[in-house]
Order: C-alpha cells, then structure tokens, then sequence
C-alpha cells in the first residue's frame, strides 16, 4: 500500500485486566476498568477510521498484546508495538520511523 503524507498514530495500552485505567480500580474490579478502556478505545478507532488521506496507525504496548491489538484494530489501522524506555523516547522511535517510511506529517494522541 503507497505512503500517504499523513499519518495518525493511537498511542494505547492493550485493554488487559489490572494493567489499564489502574487509577479507577478503587471504584471498578480490574476487569471493569479493563472493560472500559476496551470500549473507549474501540470508539475512538472507529471515529478515526473515517478520516481520508491519512494512513492510521496503532502503536500498542505490552509486546505480548498483539494478538488482541489486531483483534481490536479496523481493518484500515497498521499496528506495531511500541518500542523505547519512557513514552518521549516510544514517541521519538515512532516519528522516526513513519518519517523514515516517507509520511511528511503525523500525529500522535492517546488511546482514550
């Protein structure tokens, strides 16, 4: 598939029980907050993927959560996992490597 200049890249954590929405497990079961950081990003994927002249990227983390990911994904979203120690070093490896693929613009927000 060609290169488009644009890019937008979904930076999430995979919806896995006890490892997302944390901050919210004294009020929701790990599956609970699982369950909506689920449902959150599905919304948020579904809204992007009508955007045009874009290529949609979703960078996920853990490694092992690939799987899932590209159950989770649209058809129209490439993922790959997030690579670097803290998240400004994951973000600098995403931008030089979409920048590397020859996209001329992108944009990183958070999966939820």
């Amino acid at each position: 598939m060609p290169i488009r200049a644009n890019a937008l890249v979904v930076m999430a954590k995979a919806p896995i029980p006890g490892s997302v929405k944390t901050r919210l497990m004294p009020v929701f079961s790990a599956l609970e907050a699982a369950a909506l950081a689920r449902a959150l990003l599905l919304d948020q994927l579904e809204h992007l993927r009508a955007l045009r002249n874009t290529d949609l990227y979703l960078a996920f983390t853990p490694p092992g959560a690939r799987r899932l990911i590209r159950r989770l994904a649209p058809p129209r979203f490439e993922v790959f996992c997030q690579t670097g120690g803290d998240l400004g070093a994951r973000m600098r490896h995403i931008f030089a490597t979409l920048f590397a693929q020859g996209h001329r613009r992108i944009v990183l927000i958070g999966g939820d």
